[in-house]
């Protein structure tokens, strides 16, 4: 089995490294910002900034993301796309307007550029957030198990206890993945059968 997983990791990594020249731009995209929240916190350390201190810096950086993650907008791109394609005129010809998808599809990628924001959170260790919004990433929606307790495990912070909740929690989910894959795969059927 092992040797499976070596194969497939081997495959992916070929898959994730075949276009490096899109991922450096991805990566120093991502990385930019914080970049320049770090720069603009140090530079708060002296004092306010236009009234913004490192905590308010902290805030402005997380509000900031959410905003550009839900302003992009790609229609005109898709249409200019699909006008030298040649695929509009059969879209033209449904009975419904062609816009109606652009839209649906904007607003499935707006949902998704949300959830990746609330991910985003995880950039920063949870204790740096308020009481309200530390619980919120840990409970309801568990960042903090996905990015901070892994990463205060690699350097040696994290507390035993949560190190011990967090393997039997990723255990147990482990456990139900593989139970309910099972399930689903024994109610497969295909569609060409």
């Amino acid at each position: 089995m092992l040797r499976k997983y070596w194969v497939l990791l081997k495959v992916n990594w070929s898959l994730v490294l075949e276009y490096r020249a899109g991922m450096v731009i991805w990566v120093l995209a991502n990385t930019l910002p914080l970049v320049m929240l770090a720069v603009w916190i140090s530079i708060a350390d002296a004092g306010p900034v236009g009234n913004y201190g490192a905590a308010e810096f902290t805030a402005y950086y997380l509000a900031l993301l959410l905003v550009r993650q839900m302003t992009s907008v790609w229609v005109a791109w898709e249409l200019d796309y699909d006008i030298r394609m040649g695929e509009l005129a059969p879209k033209l010809l449904r009975p419904i307007d062609p816009i109606h998808n652009h839209m649906a599809l904007h607003v499935a990628d707006k949902i998704f550029r949300l959830f990746t924001a609330i991910y985003e959170t995880g950039r920063f260790p949870v204790s740096v957030y308020p009481p309200w919004m530390r619980g919120m990433l840990t409970f309801v929606v568990p960042i903090a198990f996905i990015t901070t307790f892994p990463a205060a495990a690699i350097l040696g912070r994290a507390k035993p206890m949560l190190l011990s909740v967090a393997f039997l929690l990723a255990a147990g989910f482990f456990f139900g993945c593989v139970c309910f894959w099972r399930f689903a795969v024994r109610r497969y059927s295909s569609a060409s059968i």
